[in-house]
């Protein structure tokens, strides 16, 4: 698979190195840092797509955990091309802290190998 086809950029989070240059990411780590910040971003706040990032505002998801998974498959399916296939599954909740852990598992374009990362997301309080 041709790491250039899913393109290199600053990896996220942003960090520098001991030259004090930014940190590269490329390939599937690219499209898996992609998926946190789609997560990790309110839907409304980025200023150049509004509708870029997760809109949970209108669910609790503790108790409608299948919906909050439908959002967040809704938000990576419309934020990033790079992938043909994705599935979401919550995988684990932590009532006493407010956490889901979602399992999140893609099969990026040009590819046959499904790839997967578990995110936590935090319940506001």
């Amino acid at each position: 698979m041709s790491i250039d086809l899913y393109g290199k950029g600053a990896a996220y989070p942003l960090e520098v190195d001991g030259a004090g240059a930014l940190k590269l990411s490329a390939g599937d780590v690219r499209i898996l840092e992609s998926i946190d910040q789609i997560i990790t971003t309110p839907r409304g706040t980025c200023p150049m797509d509004p509708e870029y990032g997760l809109d949970l505002d209108a669910y609790d998801p503790i108790t409608q955990p299948d919906l909050v998974g439908w959002r967040i498959a809704d938000a990576i399916d419309r934020s990033e091309p790079r992938i043909q296939d994705l599935e979401v599954a919550i995988v684990e909740m932590d009532l006493e802290s407010g956490t889901l852990f979602v399992d999140v598992r893609v099969v990026p374009i040009g590819s046959n190998r499904p790839i997967n990362r578990v995110f936590p997301l935090y319940v506001r309080a």
